[in-house]
This record gives structure tokens, sequence and C-alpha cells, in this order.
């Protein structure tokens, strides 16, 4: 890697002179447009898109009488579509498709001190069609915003470059939580126009845009025949007049990224070095022309022996103000980024443009690199190609321009200014400096954060963050937080924190003043815990007690011989209480609470001891597990309250505050036959029959304020008639469940140990 101050200044300068070499003056080539006027946007817009329209028309109307396809699938994968006619030579745009995130350092951001994925931004995506927005690594994150209905491979492939969220980890995207509005190529510049930032932080407009496609020059693979000749002349001494050479659309491109100081074009270099055809292959002189046997004695020279593969670019990829992107193979050795392993791809195309200047500016990787397919939503393909390097640079490019606007408060990176960061950190590969094989050389990503991170003295440094408010307050499962503050930047981390425990959960989203972050909370110990989040730049700020699991406050598994010395108590109101230990049946280790249904009328209850709820508590339920076996409509048990020593209460009774959440009552006990040998409990609601073995009850305290800050003793009574004798009722693990008062929050500076 090396610093080139002054390569810096001859990228600023290329942003401020344009050369308008080649066409009439029009709109394509008016630098006088001030893009910032919404008016004169919208009429640059219009404009550009009627120019497109129009030219397109004309070439497929002289297609159809020339015999000529209008657009279609490549061999291979890709797609063409004619787009011009330069004198009697077609213009097919085609795309530039012949294991990224840690080849360009993309994964070094994700975490600290970084710790970004593109969170909050967008990136816009232009292709030969727009991507299949509904599959499973886009998670909603990807728009088509042309209403493009078609869906094809290769967009979807680059989109998945860009932003796939890593659910297949060897798909991941290089900023895996950024946006995507996926265009087809139809109206590109229009639609750049319309979308490009023309001022710092402009809203809805994008600072970087991927384009994985070109214009066919030189030798194409076509297939049938074997290959087809685009350039100038069709002897031995043929040639391929746009190879470097800066033309109308390389003038038109530089243009618009001109007008639009704040928005970034990223341009595959092209694959135009492995267009080489064998002697005899079955080939085209022109497009659409007679299939002649290659012989390189009498045919134009393949792409990579005509001058040796140098001089291979074209068209927009010779802009002077977007980033234009060659490949290399995968930068990777032992899973680490290694960029000495990195090789040149056998088709990236060379520079030098016809004036000197450096093409490719940088090189990324492209070659087999797996992505997003589709075939399915949960589909992948591999693909190789300056197509692939382009999302693979701008994706991590992307996250250069999230950090930035972090670290600078309300300040946006200049595309220049970008580039030329890009450019100076890269990895030095072939000859010394820049080369016209690897331009300036491999992209770094985490070089330029580190190059950023040194340039915040502690005066531009953003204030730290403060935590205000977080909700909610308690519950289980994935849930979706909103967070109140102040200083929360874009691409901060959160998590839930306890002692020695942290939950990590996904990046803040900005949501005006407030900021949104989702985290799983599956598995959490119960109890309090305290909401913590650290913004990029390695300030912290936690929020106390702002969180809690739901945990156990009371229990009792009547695993000792002691429960009556607890406070337990055995009554009978009618016939003898039978409630003792038991060791037939539990659901903990060894021991259960069991009475046998009698075969005299009974009424008998096990209470429990006093429990005694926090003040503060909320969430409160008891919990219990049961076997019974009664006889059915006859005997049964029933579920009893009391607060404060108070009268005893129904759960299922009005007003008492509480409901069954899982596995109530079963029945209505009968009213029939002699008062005097009837069920005390005849005519409420009550278990009876036969239960599936041990069961839990759930029984939610709804009403908190009924039960916070009191004393609450719960009866598990059993009513029998003068009949049939039963095995009767066990219980086990009885448990009261809730969040507790909060811990006390530690004085600042205070250092606490917990043992």
């Amino acid at each position: 890697m090396k610093y080139r101050v002054g390569i810096v200044m001859m990228t600023m300068a290329a942003r401020a002179f344009v050369v308008c070499a080649q066409g009439t003056a029009g709109v394509m080539d008016d630098v006088s447009a001030v893009l910032r006027d919404p008016a004169m946007r919208q009429n640059r817009v219009d404009a550009r898109a009627e120019v497109a329209r129009v030219r397109r028309a004309a070439a497929w109307a002289r297609s159809t009488q020339r015999g000529l396809p209008v657009k279609g699938e490549k061999p291979g994968g890709g797609a063409f579509e004619l787009i011009d006619f330069d004198g009697e030579r077609p213009l097919y745009r085609a795309t530039c498709n012949a294991n990224a995130a840690i080849s360009s350092g993309a994964n070094l951001l994700w975490a600290a001190p970084y710790g970004v994925t593109g969170n909050g931004g967008t990136v816009g995506v232009w292709d030969a069609s727009s991507a299949l927005t509904t599959h499973q690594e886009y998670g909603g994150r990807v728009t088509t915003k042309d209403g493009s209905g078609a869906t094809s491979d290769h967009s979807s492939h680059v989109v998945g470059t860009v932003c796939a969220a890593g659910i297949d980890a060897a798909a991941k995207g290089m900023a895996p939580a950024v946006r995507v509005d996926s265009y087809d190529w139809d109206n590109d510049s229009g639609e750049m126009t319309a979308r490009g930032a023309a001022v710092p932080g402009e809203a809805g407009m994008l600072n970087i845009s991927s384009h994985s496609y070109g214009i066919n020059a030189g030798w194409v693979y076509t297939q049938t025949p074997v290959y087809t000749w685009y350039g100038a002349g069709t002897t031995a001494a043929g040639y391929e007049d746009h190879f470097g050479q800066y033309n109308t659309y390389a003038r038109d491109i530089d243009v618009l990224a001109y007008s639009l100081p704040y928005y970034l074009i990223f341009w595959a270099a092209g694959n135009d070095r492995s267009d080489n055809p064998a002697t005899g292959n079955a080939v085209a002189l022109s497009p659409g022309g007679a299939s002649v046997s290659y012989d390189p004695a009498l045919h134009p020279p393949g792409d990579r022996t005509y001058k040796g593969g140098y001089d291979t670019v074209s068209y927009e990829g010779l802009g002077k103000n977007v980033l234009t992107v060659g490949a290399l193979t995968d930068a990777v050795s032992g899973g680490l980024r290694s960029p000495g392993s990195a090789l040149m791809t056998s088709f990236s195309s060379w520079g030098p443009t016809d004036d000197g200047r450096i093409k490719p500016d940088v090189v990324a990787n492209g070659y087999y690199l797996r992505s997003t397919s589709y075939a399915g939503d949960t589909s992948y393909s591999t693909m190789s190609g300056t197509s692939m390097a382009t999302p693979s640079a701008a994706g991590s490019a992307h996250l250069l321009v999230h950090l930035f606007h972090t670290l600078f408060t309300n300040q946006v990176m200049r595309a220049s200014t970008l580039k030329a960061l890009l450019i100076h950190t890269a990895d030095d590969k072939g000859n010394a400096g820049p080369d016209y094989e690897y331009g300036w050389g491999l992209i770094n990503g985490s070089q330029p954060f580190s190059l950023i991170l040194s340039g915040v003295t502690p005066s531009q440094r953003a204030p730290a963050p403060v935590l205000t408010a977080s909700s909610p307050s308690s519950g289980v499962g994935t849930l979706d937080f909103s967070l109140s503050g102040e200083h929360l930047m874009l691409g901060a981390t959160v998590s839930l924190k306890r002692l020695a425990d942290e939950v990590p959960g996904s990046q803040i989203e900005m949501l005006g003043d407030s900021a949104a972050a989702r985290i799983d909370t599956t598995g959490m110990a119960g109890g309090w815990w305290r909401m913590a989040v650290a913004n990029p730049d390695g300030q912290k700020a936690e929020l106390w007690n702002a969180f809690a699991v739901p945990e156990t406050l009371w229990q009792e598994p009547f695993e000792t011989n002691d429960i009556a010395a607890k406070g337990w108590a055995f009554l009978s109101d009618i016939g003898i209480s039978q409630w003792v230990l038991s060791a037939v049946k539990a659901v903990s280790p060894t021991q259960s609470l069991h009475s046998p249904g009698a075969e005299t009328r009974s009424d008998t209850s096990a209470v429990s001891a006093a429990i005694a709820i926090p003040a503060a508590a909320a969430n409160l339920s008891v919990s219990f597990w049961h076997d019974y076996v009664f006889q059915t409509g006859l005997d049964g048990g029933v579920l009893e309250l009391s607060l404060d020593g108070g009268s005893w209460f129904d759960v299922t009774a009005s007003g008492s505050g509480a409901a069954f959440a899982a596995n109530g009552y079963t029945t209505t006990l009968s009213t029939t036959g002699s008062p005097t040998a009837r069920n005390p409990l005849a005519g409420r609601s009550a278990w009876s029959g036969t239960s599936p073995g041990f069961v839990k009850v759930v029984v939610n305290l709804t009403d908190t304020a009924k039960y916070a800050g009191h004393s609450l003793r719960i009866r598990w009574r059993l009513g029998t008639d003068s009949s049939t004798a039963s095995a009767g009722w066990y219980v086990d693990d009885v448990t009261l469940s809730g969040i507790g008062d909060p811990p006390p929050v530690p004085l600042q500076g205070t250092l606490l140990r917990v043992h």
C-alpha cells in the first residue's frame, strides 16, 4: 500500500475538468446544469431519458432491417441489449460476468472498532433487470425502483454481493445491512441523474452506485458463431478503435458524475482479455455477419493477442470521474485476508487509456464468487467477472461513506475524496506503484477507515452517546426495541448486559430523534439487564435497569420435609385432611404434595406459606405441576388465593385480578344428589376426571397493582362426595415468577465487585 499525494491532486482535478471531446453540444455534454436545483435536475432527467429512448428506438428499427437481435441472454449467463449504433456498428450493452468480503477487507469493518455494516444507507444497482427482491438474504432491504418486472441471475448475484445478510455465510455481502435500490439499465443515465447526490446529506439521494455492464467491443463470445467481431476492419490489421478511446459514452458519464459531486459511480472494467478466437473457430466478422473459419493470419487478432491484452477497457469504463474496477482471484489464505494470494484473472480488461491514464482504478475479488440467485428465495450461484468485482468494491466503499458520516457530524464525503481514499489505501499489486493491469491495487476496506479515524481530533470527535429511555421494559423472544437519547450514531451497536453476560442485538436504525434495534432475548437469565450502546467511534453509553426478564421470585419443590416449618398448613373444613409429602409421583426428583380422594364427603386444603411480593414487581405469574385422578364430575379440586390474610377467592372469580394462562379447570362439578352427600364444591368449575400425567398450570396475576407489595397465600382445595374413593391429587414445583425490584444503580465512578 502506498499513499500517493500526486494522484490525489490528479483525482481532484479530474472532477474539475471534464473533456467533452466528441459529440455535439447538447444535454448529454452540458456541464452547466446545477443539479442541486430540483427544477434543473428534473429537466436533465427528462432530457437524458429522452435521449436514451430515441437512441434505442432508432437502433431497434435498424436492427429489424439488418436482422440483428435487440436483446437476449449471453451464453453462460448474463444479458445483452441493443442501445445505439455507431455508424454501421451496433452498440450492445452487456453484463460483465466471466469469496469477496475477506478479499476487500470489508469483514474487518463489521466488528470493533469500526462496527459498520451499512445500516440505514442505500446503494443503487443498475443491471440488465431487477434482483429477486424476496430472497432470504435481502430481508426486505432490496426495492425495485423502476417497475421492472423482470429478474435475472446476474442482477440478483450483483445485488447479493453488495448486501446479502449472511444467512449463507459464504455469500455474505460487503455491506450486510445496507438497502439496495435496484434498476434495470434501460434509462440508467436519466435515473442516475435523478438519484445521485448533488449536495451533502441530500434526502433520498445516492452516494454510491454499481454498474456491472458495458458495451460490446473487440471480439465477443457469442457461442453460435463462437465469436463475433465488433471492431474496425476485418483483416489481420483490424483493431478495436473504441478500446482506450475517450468517446461519447465516456464523456457522457463524466458529465453526469461532474454534476453530482457527492455521488461516486463504480463501473466494471470489462472481461475482454478472455475473448480470443482459436484457429478454426466459427466467427462472424461483423454482428449478424456470415460465419467463417477463424485464421489469425487473415482476421483481427484476439483481444489478448492484440497489444498483449493491454488497451482493452472501453466506453464508460474510461470515464475520468468514475471508479473503474478490475477483477482478481480471492485474496484469502487460511481464512484471513492475504493480498499476496490474489492473482490477476485471465479475463479482466487492462488499460491504459489512449491518453495514457491509469485504468482500471482498482481491482477486487471477481473470481468464482458465491452470491444470491434468482432461482428461488433460498438459491445461490457462483459467477466470475468484473461484474462481481464491481459490487464488491461498491459495497465496501459504502461502509466508508457510512463511517465518515458518523464521525463527522452532518458531513458527507465527496465522491472525489472517496475515490482518492480508495486508490491511495489500495494494496499495491504487480509493478510498484500504479500500473495498467491492477490500477492502484487491491481495494482495502479497513485501511481507509484507519486513515479516517487517525484524522479525527478530540475537538472533531462526536459527543459521547447518551441513553435516556428504552422500551419495551420486559418480555421474551425476539423483540424490537425503541431507544431515545442523544448522539446515537448510525451504525452503533446495541446489547443487553447483566453481570458478565452480554446479548448482542442488531445495529441501530435511526428514526428521526429516536432509534430502533432488534435483540433476541430467548434464553436470557431472569432479572434486570442494562441496555448498552457503542458508537462506531468507540464511545459508549448504558441505561441501567432498562429491561427485565421474568425470574423465579419464590419456589417450593417439596424436596425437604420441613414445609410446615416454612409456613405451609393443611386444613379440613369437612372430613380429615390427608395431605402429605409423597414419593409415589413427582416432577422434581423425589417428592410431591399429595392427598387421596376420600370415599366420604370431604373439603380439605393444602395452603402455601405466605409469599411476600416485591413492591415494584411486574409480569407476575403462579405455576405448578399437578397429576390427578378424581371421580369424574363428582370429585375435584380448585385453586384459591388470599391477600394479606384476607378472604379466599377463586382464580376465576370476578375481580380476582388473575386468570389461567395454561391448563385451567376442566369441568363443572355436579349439583345432583342430596346436599349432605354431594361435593361441598358442587356447582363450581374445577379440575375433575383424570389428567394425562403431570400437567403444568399457569396463572397470570393480571392486576399487578392488586398483588405487588402484598402477601400472597395459595391453596389447593379438594372436595369429594360420599361415594367412590380415588387416587387423588399430586401437586409439585410451585413457583411465583415475575420481575422483582430493580437493583440500585451504582454511582458514577464506583467500581462494583461481584463475588
